[in-house]
């Protein structure tokens, strides 16, 4: 890896660990988190995609009671690529380098994907869960 890129990379993974902690350590409430880091990248693997035996399906995350599951979106885009290819990604799929804003926009303009929360580093023991309830701009018509 290249200096520069490493510092950005840095820089970049340092940010996001001190907007998460702010939040976990009640600092912030999760709405001032969500408004701080709306324009934070975050990189996310297309929803729908092969698994290592050929078979479509939709790659998503459950957790605990909450039945309508989590959408994956990682602060860095090797942590996107290692975690998919470890639950049985195939290899090759597409990156997505979006704003965290743009994330919650097309989950809310995809009727299936309307369903989902949102998980930040779902790896990382700092996670963040963001429920389908919290996630900005869902109307109640859309519930």
């Amino acid at each position: 890896m290249k200096l520069l890129t490493l510092i950005k990379w840095y820089r970049v993974t340092s940010k996001w660990k001190a907007a998460k902690k702010k939040y976990i350590d009640g600092e912030i409430t999760l709405s001032e988190f969500l408004e701080e880091n709306a324009s934070r990248t975050v990189y996310n693997a297309i929803p729908f995609g092969e698994d290592v035996n050929g078979n479509v399906r939709l790659w998503v995350l459950s957790a605990g009671a909450d039945k309508g599951g989590y959408y994956p979106v990682f602060s860095t885009p090797h942590a996107c690529v290692a975690h998919m290819t470890a639950h049985g990604r195939a290899e090759g799929f597409p990156i997505v380098e979006d704003k965290l804003s743009d994330v919650f926009d097309t989950l809310n303009a995809i009727e299936p994907l309307r369903e989902f929360g949102v998980v930040i580093d779902p790896h990382l023991p700092d996670h963040i869960l963001i429920s389908r309830y919290s996630i900005p701009n869902r109307s109640e018509e859309q519930e």
